[in-house]
């Protein structure tokens, strides 16, 4: 089977390991301005929102386009049931009860990049998102594969930099049911959601990455399903 394996450059090294491991091709559609790839008998997007042409693919440009922007995510979150954090465009439209407001300036921002948090009643700056502070006590990552949680992790930040620590499956009943109901809903075949938990059964979705750091967990769970 021939397959290529395309990214943009936030998620590079992830799709050159996941390349080597199918033994693909690896290509960024946004340095080379390529959009046909029919000649391969597969295509695996690792978070490319640009329009691509391929007669199999996994992870759909149209899916990775709602996952990127965060208001239309939390939109289909909203429809679906799906756990999220409040949210709203208008800051004249702020529920009284938001104690701290989250000021997103990009709906695309990512990571928690320029994101402002301020108090209620302190002045609020124009911003195309503004979300209600979540206070948990911890940030997983859920990993689902094709309608499968394939890894599940505490996030832990150390010197800046973000840790993947695999955990026990065990409890994850409702967050694992949540995520793959909210990767359903956004019709995404390979996603990590970054999941804000006060218990295992009290949490938000806060992101859908669909270019997520490649954990040895998922590989083996993309490896296997490809049929390497």
């Amino acid at each position: 089977m021939k397959i290529c394996i395309i990214h943009p450059e936030i998620g590079k090294e992830s799709a050159i390991e996941l390349a080597k491991l199918l033994n693909a091709d690896v290509s960024n559609p946004y340095q080379t301005e390529r959009r046909d790839y029919k000649e391969y008998d597969l295509l695996f997007n690792y978070g490319c929102n640009r329009k691509i042409k391929c007669n199999r693919v996994i992870n759909r440009s149209k899916s990775v386009a709602v996952c990127i922007d965060k208001i239309r995510t939390f939109d289909v979150l909203k429809e679906h049931n799906v756990p999220h954090p409040e949210y709203t465009t208008d800051k004249k439209q702020i529920p009284k009860h938001w104690d701290q407001i989250a000021v997103r300036p990009d709906r695309k921002g990512n990571q928690a990049k320029n994101i402002d948090y301020i108090f209620a009643g302190d002045p609020l700056p124009d911003a195309e998102l503004y979300t209600q502070v979540y206070y948990g006590k911890f940030e997983f990552r859920i990993v689902v594969f094709m309608g499968n949680v394939v890894g599940r992790y505490l996030k832990e930040e150390k010197k800046g930099e973000w840790l993947l620590n695999p955990v026990s499956k065990i409890g994850f009943e409702k967050i694992d049911k949540a995520c793959i109901k909210a990767a359903e809903a956004l019709n995404i075949d390979y996603v990590g959601f970054d999941v804000l938990s006060r218990g295992k059964t009290r949490f938000i979705i806060l992101e859908a990455n669909t270019s997520p750091i490649l954990t040895d967990e998922a590989a083996a769970a993309i490896k296997q399903y490809i049929g390497g």
